[in-house]
């Protein structure tokens, strides 16, 4: 396969028109080209098979049989493979987990209508297989490259599969795949990929044609059901391979396609599922057969990869990309990448049609690496890996030229803003920390004075702790109520009473000699439940409870020499 290296791109006047500058930024080194020496190879992917952490591959040995290779470890592997299923035409394999039980099982698709149909091959976890379907959907006239996908928004991975027609075949939960009935005609489909085009949450596909002109590439817009219908938009024609990504940084899946014969080029999302034709890899014109974006150098911008060249997006001017200066020239249909050596960077596996030269590895040079650590307080978040982080654990970002920034993320134990309630105090348990009391009916202003780790409010209220920790972490506790120790009897109001209490139906507030002007109930988080006031004053006042809740509250009664006295009422 291919060695990489950097390429910026500037635009000339006229669509597709760049210039290059070419740098070295990415290095490959074939390290096995010995792998199935005697099979022509059609498909092929990588996933962990036998649960070791490594990457193992599946192939498919073109006329044969299926082959599967495990990795010993170091991103080499053992070259006396794992054959599965009779002698038959296939083409294409995906990983794919048919169950969701945590390990990788793979679909086996047909070449022609001389195969079986498709083939479901189920895992124990271990890296043994056993066929769990055969002849799904039954045999095509022609059929290449096929796509899995969650399709129907059920949670498990589907197949869309173009043999000329276009089979959806949904996953009932047990990996079990049943037709879902959609049938729409496609002249010569060579391959196929699910992304979420139109911005809806649900995979849409887009399909590319070999032939002339008249066999243009299509775009499905999937109703989120599984149930697909044609855009009306017309692609490119004569093409082999297609993926999809965010080519230009704008926040939407453009369209990477590969042409049999010519250069790689894109389609541009305009952010909800209209495509114009975009930039043309002028550089290399040639015979592709696959295509696949992802991001390897982590700088959050995503590259090509081709079963001829490499190319990487262009930080300063995302979207233009870096040529790199390698070349994978052999025959091939198909070709995988991730990473195999476990360094943290994307290796190539390239699958050979060659039945005297076996398949091929290319690993990645190693990166230089910086270190940092981090620790933030718990509920934040970093920006590492480009996007939002919550959780701990080591992030890579680009530093540079083949150099990588590797941060370890750490949090903070959560602040204890739990508070003690006294009879008239609160208390916070957080220790050897700064604390602000704050008034929760005065929209949380700071209590003047209130930074002591016991707080005795001057006046019945409801109130909160801002606990701020020695490592800067600051949080709030809930709201508490507190009746205030120096409102709570004034003189000549010992004589004030309310009966029954605990009480249910009914209750009285006696004031005896004195008149009661306002009266206000509230809750223990400070909710104001009742306010009326009395003009004439009544020295006794008949409340019915029923519509409380049980529990304890807080009666503020205002008397007509102003004082205001405050008393707890438990109802049942």
């Amino acid at each position: 396969m291919k060695k990489i290296v950097f390429l910026s791109l500037l635009f000339l006047s006229g669509m597709g028109k760049t210039v290059f500058a070419q740098g070295d930024c990415a290095l490959f080194t074939m390290t096995q080209g010995d792998i199935g020496i005697s099979s022509e190879t059609f498909g092929v992917s990588l996933a962990d098979f036998n649960g070791d952490g490594f990457l193992d591959v599946v192939t498919i040995d073109a006329y044969n049989k299926i082959e599967m290779y495990f990795n010993n470890g170091d991103g080499s592997f053992n070259t006396t493979p794992l054959v599965l299923g009779d002698d038959q035409s296939r083409f294409g394999v995906k990983a794919i987990d048919i169950e969701n039980d945590g390990d990788w099982d793979f679909i086996a698709g047909p070449l022609n209508s001389s195969s079986n149909g498709m083939e479901v091959w189920e895992n124990d976890g271990n890296g043994n297989f056993s066929l769990k379907a055969d002849g799904l959907g039954g045999s095509y006239e022609s059929a290449y490259e096929f796509a899995v996908g969650d399709l129907n928004g059920d949670g498990y991975t589907d197949i869309f599969y173009p043999h000329g027609d276009i089979s959806i075949f949904l996953n009932d939960g047990t990996g079990n795949f049943f037709d879902n009935g959609q049938s729409f005609y496609v002249s010569s489909p060579e391959d196929v990929v699910l992304a979420d085009f139109d911005s809806d949450n649900d995979l849409d596909a887009v399909l590319v044609r070999g032939g002339s002109s008249g066999f243009t590439g299509k775009y499905f817009i999937n109703d989120g059901t599984g149930q697909f219908m044609d855009s009306g938009q017309d692609l490119s024609y004569g093409c082999e391979g297609v993926d999809a990504g965010d080519i230009d940084d704008d926040g939407d899946l453009d369209i990477i396609i590969a042409p049999f014969a010519g250069s790689v080029h894109f389609w541009m999302n305009d952010g909800i599922g209209n495509f114009y034709p975009g930039d043309t890899l002028q550089e290399v014109y040639d015979l592709f057969n696959a295509v696949i974006v992802k991001d390897y150098n982590y700088d959050g911008l995503v590259d090509i990869f081709t079963d001829n060249n490499i190319w990487l997006n262009d930080p300063d001017n995302p979207g233009h990309f870096i040529l790199q200066d390698v070349e994978f020239n052999v025959s091939t249909h198909d070709f995988d990448v991730g990473d195999l050596n476990n360094d943290n960077m994307l290796d190539i596996y390239i699958g050979r049609f060659s039945s005297s030269n076996g398949d091929q590895v290319y690993l990645s040079d190693s990166p230089t690496y910086e270190y940092q650590e981090m620790t933030i307080c718990a509920g934040d978040s970093a920006f590492l890996q480009h996007s939002w982080q919550t959780e701990p654990g080591v992030y890579l970002d680009n530093a540079g030229c083949m150099q990588l920034m590797q941060t370890t993320l750490s949090f903070y134990d959560p602040v204890n803003v739990n508070v003690t309630e006294g009879d008239h105090s609160l208390t916070a348990e957080a220790e050897d920390a700064a604390y602000q009391w704050l008034d929760c009916n005065n929209d949380y202003a700071p209590v003047e004075g209130a930074t002591s780790q016991t707080f005795s409010p001057q006046y019945s209220g409801s109130y909160a702790v801002e606990v701020t920790m020695n490592t800067g972490c600051v949080d709030t506790s809930a709201c508490y109520y507190v009746i205030s120790v120096g409102l709570e009897q004034h003189s000549g109001e010992d004589l004030l009473s309310i009966y029954p209490n605990p009480a249910k139906d009914r209750v009285w507030i006696d004031a005896g000699a004195r008149a009661i002007r306002h009266i206000a109930i509230r809750d223990f988080s400070g909710r104001l439940l009742l306010s009326e006031s009395y003009a004439d004053g009544k020295n006794r006042i008949v409340l019915s409870p029923d519509s409380y809740e049980s529990g304890v509250y807080s009666i503020e009664i205002q008397l007509d020499n102003n004082n205001i006295v405050h008393r707890k009422l438990e109802i049942k």
